[in-house]
Formats: structure tokens, sequence, C-alpha cells
């Protein structure tokens, strides 16, 4: 009943994670797979497009580019984990209070994205969790 209640609570968010997941699979660009666990919860990290120095998070998935990954190792998992929070705390609101602002500031400048409330509000939260990547 719980995880129900969670994906109803996150729902917007969920569909769009599965057609990515849904893209991933079907063009193979699906790499590996982590998990990413705190207090919170798990999220599950899927590890795409060996090219790709990006990540984005929707509700319990996050997609990381493997060389994103690679350089900077487990950093922005973990920030993107802290997206994942932010998801479970806003439910169905964090893909207009999060997604779309993060989404505009990247697009217009990636350096300005970084020092902006979705993303400082995310990086606050990974800092202040212990969490376990596997």
């Amino acid at each position: 009943m719980k995880t129900f209640l969670l994906i109803l609570w996150q729902l917007p968010q969920w569909i769009v994670s599965l057609l990515v997941c849904g893209y991933y699979v079907m063009t193979d660009k699906l790499v590996d797979i982590y998990t990413v666990e705190s207090k919170y919860g798990r999220s599950e990290a899927w590890i795409v497009d060996k090219e790709s120095l990006s990540a984005v998070s929707f509700g319990r998935y996050i997609f990381a580019g493997k060389k994103l990954v690679e350089k900077f190792g487990t950093a922005d998992l973990k920030h993107e984990y802290g997206h994942s929070v932010q998801s479970l705390w806003l439910g169905p609101l964090y893909l207009v209070v999060i997604g779309l602002p993060s989404l505009l500031f990247t697009a217009f400048d990636g350096n300005i994205a970084r020092r902006t409330y979705p993303e400082i509000w995310a990086d606050r939260i990974a800092e202040g969790l212990e969490i376990r990547i596997e």
C-alpha cells in the first residue's frame, strides 16, 4: 500500500521516468544500474549513453551519463539523489517547482544552473544524508 501511495504522490515523475527507461532500453544505451539508498529509501541510478556528461532525476530514477560518472565519481549521483528526495517531499509539484526551473536555468547557462535554488537545495539534502551507492 505504501508503494502505491508513493507512486500516486509522484505520478508525473513516474510517468516521465518510465518513458525515459523505455527509451534507454529500446535504444540499447543502458550501461549499468546502481542502487542509491538513504533513510528516505532507494533509488535506481541508470548509467546510460557512454558519452553523456549530464544527469537528471525523476522520482526514484536517476539517469546519468557514463562519462559523467567516470569523470566525477559518485558525487553527481548523490546530488541527483537529493533531487529524488525533493520529489518525495514535493510530490506532484516537483516538475513545476524543481524540474522546469532546472531545465530552464541549464538551457540558459549551465554554469548559472548550479547556483540556483533547485541545485543548491539538492546539494544540501545530499550533504546531510548518509547515502550508500552499490
